[in-house]
């Protein structure tokens, strides 16, 4: 599994298919949505990617609400990787980011810079 640390570094070059989210334990839930992701990617001959962020977006967002994590970082990469996940990105998550409109990134980070095609 590739890790990136942060969407600059991340570019892909083959087409993906790609799901996103915090999945903080990935937990059984969790499991289901990667497996799917896993099996659909080998089907349609695309690199499984997952995009997290860290930190939580609501402990940015919303700092009086803050979201206490049940994995780490390191765990979770153990996890995803250990469920055969092609590349892993973990994007920093700022009060920028969360400016970005949803044309913007659709756009530039699904479609321009991680060539998403599902």
């Amino acid at each position: 599994m590739i890790v990136t640390k942060n969407l600059k570094n991340a570019k892909s070059k083959e087409p993906s298919i790609l799901t996103l989210g915090t999945f903080d334990g990935v937990h059984k839930g969790h499991k289901k949505i990667i497996k799917k992701l896993i099996n659909e990617s080998k089907k349609s001959n695309l690199k499984s990617l997952i995009l997290t962020f860290f930190p939580h977006p609501r402990n940015v967002i919303n700092r009086s609400r803050s979201v206490k994590l049940i994995d780490s970082i390191s765990e979770k990469e153990k996890k995803l990787k250990f469920l055969g996940v092609d590349v892993l990105i973990i994007h920093p998550f700022n009060r920028k980011f969360s400016d970005l409109s949803a044309n913007q990134y659709v756009k530039s980070v699904l479609i321009e810079k991680l060539k998403i095609s599902k």
